[in-house]
Protein backbone atom coordinates (compact mmCIF):
# COMPACT_ATOMS: atom_id res chain seq x y z
CA UNK A 1 0.00 0.00 0.00
CA UNK A 2 2.80 2.42 0.91
CA UNK A 3 4.62 1.67 -2.34
CA UNK A 4 1.47 2.43 -4.34
CA UNK A 5 1.00 5.77 -2.59
CA UNK A 6 4.66 6.64 -3.17
CA UNK A 7 4.38 5.78 -6.87
CA UNK A 8 1.23 7.87 -7.22
CA UNK A 9 2.93 10.82 -5.51
CA UNK A 10 5.98 10.47 -7.79
CA UNK A 11 3.71 10.38 -10.85
CA UNK A 12 1.82 13.50 -9.76
CA UNK A 13 5.05 15.36 -9.07
CA UNK A 14 6.39 14.26 -12.47
CA UNK A 15 3.32 15.66 -14.24
CA UNK A 16 3.57 18.92 -12.30
CA UNK A 17 7.24 19.26 -13.25
CA UNK A 18 6.65 18.26 -16.88
CA UNK A 19 3.99 20.94 -17.42
CA UNK A 20 5.65 23.63 -15.24
CA UNK A 21 2.66 23.96 -12.89
CA UNK A 22 4.69 24.64 -9.73
CA UNK A 23 3.39 28.17 -9.25
CA UNK A 24 -0.22 27.07 -9.59
CA UNK A 25 0.36 24.21 -7.15
CA UNK A 26 1.96 26.54 -4.59
CA UNK A 27 -0.96 28.98 -4.91
CA UNK A 28 -3.49 26.18 -4.39
CA UNK A 29 -1.61 24.86 -1.35
CA UNK A 30 -1.35 28.35 0.18
CA UNK A 31 -5.10 28.93 -0.32
CA UNK A 32 -5.91 25.56 1.23
CA UNK A 33 -3.73 26.34 4.25
CA UNK A 34 -5.32 29.77 4.68
CA UNK A 35 -8.82 28.33 4.44
CA UNK A 36 -7.88 25.60 6.92
CA UNK A 37 -6.46 28.08 9.44
CA UNK A 38 -9.51 30.35 9.17
CA UNK A 39 -11.82 27.34 9.54
CA UNK A 40 -9.98 26.10 12.63
CA UNK A 41 -10.05 29.61 14.10
CA UNK A 42 -13.78 29.85 13.56
CA UNK A 43 -14.36 26.41 15.09
CA UNK A 44 -12.34 27.11 18.24
CA UNK A 45 -13.88 30.57 18.55
CA UNK A 46 -17.35 29.05 18.34
CA UNK A 47 -16.50 26.46 21.01
CA UNK A 48 -15.14 29.17 23.31
CA UNK A 49 -18.25 31.31 22.74
CA UNK A 50 -20.55 28.38 23.54
CA UNK A 51 -18.64 27.72 26.79
CA UNK A 52 -18.86 31.41 27.70
CA UNK A 53 -22.60 31.47 26.98
CA UNK A 54 -23.17 28.34 29.09
CA UNK A 55 -21.16 29.79 31.99
CA UNK A 56 -23.17 33.02 31.92
CA UNK A 57 -26.45 31.08 31.85
CA UNK A 58 -25.36 28.99 34.84
CA UNK A 59 -24.34 32.11 36.79
CA UNK A 60 -27.67 33.76 36.04
CA UNK A 61 -29.53 30.63 37.16
CA UNK A 62 -27.59 30.49 40.42
CA UNK A 63 -28.28 34.16 41.13
CA UNK A 64 -31.98 33.67 40.35
CA UNK A 65 -32.31 30.57 42.55
CA UNK A 66 -30.23 31.86 45.50
CA UNK A 67 -33.22 33.19 47.53
CA UNK A 68 -35.09 29.90 47.01
CA UNK A 69 -32.12 27.81 48.15
CA UNK A 70 -31.66 30.00 51.24
CA UNK A 71 -35.27 29.25 52.28
CA UNK A 72 -34.70 25.51 51.90
CA UNK A 73 -31.42 25.29 53.81
CA UNK A 74 -31.87 24.17 57.41
CA UNK A 75 -30.47 26.89 59.67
Amino acid sequence: MTLGIALLLIFILYLIDKHNRWRQLVKVIIWLVVIGVVGLGEFFGWVKYENHKTTKANEAYQIKMQPFWEKLSPS
